[in-house]
């Protein structure tokens, strides 16, 4: 049978994003992405 999947929970996309998040911050790169970076990468994937 076919499973019909439920939209995930909101708590569980803001987790996810959070996540996401700090993956972001903490990927090894030349440098650490400022607060604004973050801040906007976290509003797109909010969005």
């Amino acid at each position: 049978m076919d499973k019909i999947k439920e939209p995930k929970s909101k708590e569980a996309v803001f987790g996810t994003l959070i996540h996401s998040v700090l993956k972001y911050i903490h990927t090894p790169a030349l440098l650490a992405p400022t607060i604004d970076q973050a801040l906007d990468y976290f509003s797109k994937g909010w969005n």
